[in-house]
């Protein structure tokens, strides 16, 4: 009988939460390109590994998250409690960050009601996909999109890009979206809009 692996947080928090910051950073500031997340990290399912980094990363005992249906399970809570502290939440509204997986219903609106002039103040949604190359591309255009980008992730609704469209169009207002899938994360921040 062999016994399931552990989940392990970061082996190195002080340098690899830096680096993973950092990618986040790269990844909003240079939106629809996918950058590669190196997580020395066993996570539990169904997390992927830069999930569980971003996880470890950006959440501490004063935010909160919303749980997508997919990830809302013991051993996950379990994990977040450990390794973040992470205020765990039942409503997207109460929600300054929510993990959920593409093929789940996501509704932009129902998070966070922002402020024009407190719009740092908006909610992030981290959405695991199956992947971020070799689905149909979408070419996006914004702030930090130098000429045609065309981001390929498979696994998202068929109706995610209209949503984000509404969502777009809101701006100030909005959410900001991190897709993550087994290697990589690709930033979407309400800025960018589909060409």
């Amino acid at each position: 009988m062999s016994l399931p692996a552990l989940s392990t947080g970061l082996s190195d928090p002080i340098h690899q939460s830096q680096a993973v910051f950092r990618t986040v950073l790269q990844s909003m500031a240079r939106p629809g390109i996918p950058r590669a997340m190196q997580a020395d990290i066993i996570p539990p399912s169904p997390f992927s590994g830069p999930v569980a980094a971003l996880a470890l990363t950006l959440f501490d005992s004063n935010v909160t998250l919303l749980l997508g249906p997919t990830y809302d399970n013991a051993a996950i809570r379990s994990y977040l409690h450990l390794h973040s502290g992470v205020r765990l939440v039942g409503h997207a509204d109460q929600a300054d960050f929510a993990v959920t997986n593409g093929t789940e219903e996501i509704a932009f609106g129902a998070f966070k009601p922002i402020d024009p002039r407190t719009p740092h103040l908006s909610s992030t949604v981290i959405i695991q996909v199956e992947s971020l190359t070799g689905g149909q591309p979408v070419i996006l255009h914004g702030p930090g999109v130098e000429g045609n980008v065309g981001l390929c992730a498979q696994g998202l609704p068929p109706e995610f890009w209209e949503k984000w469209d509404a969502n777009a169009a809101g701006y100030p207002r909005g959410v900001d979206v991190i897709l993550a899938d087994n290697r990589s994360i690709c930033g979407l921040p309400r800025t960018t809009r589909r060409a």
